[in-house]
């Protein structure tokens, strides 16, 4: 059972860090490279695999599958008009695998929620640096990191990754249920 509960806890190791690198490429690249979503994809049959031998209630595979066939699906009309990029969707397919039907809403609506909240920050941040180098004694020919120039659109990736860890602590991975781990509140 030791070994059950270590595969339990390197799964969910590996899915925030996953998410944190996913996050951190969209906000230093405008980019979340395709490992990542897959690696996700990979971890969570792995850990699928290992559920189904060890719980007496295996999980619900074809829940997890419809619910990351749902996101896909809504996800393509925003990417064809731009409203989201490939890589943002393929992730949010990715965390739909991982949440299946169950928790599908709630995923959303929290990365929905830190989605606006980085969204807000980042035009906050953005006017206090324009004001800033603005500012004549401020030193030429300074290049700020593209997420930090006004104008350039919003990382969603950040949103995506941070509700999606969000996720995982509030309301717990179906795969990962039977792993006590600590809660946020």
């Amino acid at each position: 059972m030791a070994l059950y509960e270590e595969g339990l806890k390197l799964a969910l190791l590996f899915y925030v860090f996953l998410l944190v690198m996913a996050g951190a490429c969209d906000a230093l690249q405008y980019k979340i490279p395709n490992k990542i979503s897959v690696a996700l994809v990979v971890v969570f049959f792995l850990t699928a695999g290992l559920t189904y031998w060890k719980t007496p209630y295996p999980v619900d595979l074809l829940s997890h599958l419809g619910a990351a066939l749902v996101v896909f699906t809504a996800g393509l009309p925003l990417f064809f008009f731009r409203v989201f990029g490939a890589g943002d969707i393929k992730l949010l397919t990715a965390v739909g695998l991982w949440a299946g039907f169950g928790l599908l809403l709630n995923v959303l609506i929290y990365v929905a929620i830190l989605n606006g909240v980085v969204a807000l920050l980042l035009i906050g941040i953005r006017r206090g640096l324009f004001l800033v180098m603005a500012h004549p004694r401020f030193p030429n020919g300074i290049t700020l990191p593209r997420v930090l120039t006004t104008g350039e659109d919003v990382p969603y990736g950040i949103g995506i990754a941070a509700g999606s860890i969000l996720l995982a602590f509030m309301d717990k991975l179906p795969l990962l249920s039977f792993l006590v781990y600590p809660s946020l509140i």
